[in-house]
């Protein structure tokens, strides 16, 4: 129960780092594949995402 929480409260934040990124012009959407990454690698997942769309 205590893992579930934690993914979903990682899901729920980089959810929101997402939009917020998205709304400042990355090429980052936020779709479930993006959700999933951010919920089980936490802020250094979405920050490598980040670093992936302007390498890419």
């Amino acid at each position: 129960m205590q893992v579930l929480c934690r993914l979903g409260l990682s899901a729920i934040a980089g959810g929101c780092v997402l939009f917020l990124g998205k709304s400042l012009g990355a090429a980052v959407g936020v779709n479930a594949a993006t959700l999933a990454v951010s919920a089980l690698l936490g802020m250094p997942g979405v920050a490598g995402m980040f670093v992936l769309s302007f390498l890419l």
